[in-house]
């Protein structure tokens, strides 16, 4: 328990640290003691493990658990993410920016706005990271080893085969060449027999190179092409809550049935007819004899 004036204290210990304790068997009252901590801030961090490690999973540098006010806008940011990351498209923070902006007109939000702050927020939220890609160093680092490995002699090699187990000579130099042909010979064999049985089993007769039947697939789209306004309709949709509403309201279109007075005048009749049939008796236990309007107050 906290100490008289003892107001706040940083919690030191990883949270991850109390729920792999708890999955061992050690109960929750042992561990709020060993560090000093309140029974229901350890039952707190017990009851949230699922969101806990969900979200340090994508994002496991954030130290608080924040949602974000525009929530649609983000899950639709995200899904178009994704779209174009599977297309291999290079991403920037003002594309970003802008697709942002695009997904946020058709939602009505007029209070939106896409701030650089708001863009790494989003980046931190999502586990999203960037980088610098520059042309020259990528073409450098293709042609920066050339240069070394023409310094590498012979014998180095030699020994570096030697060191590894594998003696390799000169006179041998020609029969490697020889197996390594021989080697792709019984490749090449192996693939044009595979693809001879799966024609077979397909029942297909027609000559097929295996190029074709190795690049068959190589053009098949992974990921289906979403437009803008196909991603917002797929995040604003219509909630079961609203569903119901509207089931209700639809209900109550038909006939309103009769008014509260009409019903009371009934009521009143059959009291009447009640007394004066002498049967109020008979009927206290299935017909009220009070006036309706006490029952609706």
């Amino acid at each position: 328990m906290l100490k008289l004036g003892q107001k706040y204290r940083v919690l030191k210990i990883k949270k991850f640290d109390i729920i792999r304790a708890i999955e061992s068997g050690t109960k929750k009252s042992a561990l709020a003691r060993e560090n000093d901590l309140p029974l229901t801030t350890v039952c707190g961090i017990w009851n949230f493990r699922e969101n806990l490690i969900g979200s340090a999973a994508a994002t496991a540098k954030r130290c608080r658990l924040r949602g974000s006010a525009f929530s649609d806008v983000e899950e639709a940011l995200v899904k178009w993410l994704k779209a174009a990351r599977s297309k291999n498209l290079p991403i920037s923070g003002p594309l970003l920016v802008g697709k942002a902006l695009v997904v946020a007109s058709p939602l009505n939000l007029d209070n939106f706005v896409c701030s650089n702050g708001w863009l790494a927020r989003f980046k931190a939220r999502h586990g999203i990271t960037t980088w610098t890609v520059s042309v020259e160093v990528l073409v450098g680092g293709i042609h920066l080893p050339k240069y070394p490995w023409r310094q590498v002699e012979a014998t180095t090699v030699q020994n570096c085969f030697k060191r590894a187990g594998f003696s390799v000579c000169a006179g041998d130099a020609h029969d490697a060449s020889n197996t390594i042909d021989h080697t792709s010979d019984i490749v090449d064999e192996a693939c044009k027999t595979l693809l001879a049985e799966v024609l077979e089993r397909q029942g297909v007769t027609e000559g097929i190179s295996f190029p074709d039947f190795r690049d068959a697939d190589s053009d098949v789209q992974t990921s289906a092409d979403m437009s803008d306004e196909a991603i917002v309709a797929s995040v604003v949709e219509v909630s079961p809550h609203d569903s119901d509403e509207d089931d209700m309201e639809s209900d109550n279109t038909g006939d309103p049935g009769p008014t509260v007075a009409e019903a009371a005048h009934c009521g009143s009749i059959m009291r009447v007819f009640a007394e004066k049939r002498r049967l109020a008796e008979k009927l206290a236990h299935s017909i009220s004899l009070r006036p309706l309007s006490l029952l609706l107050k």
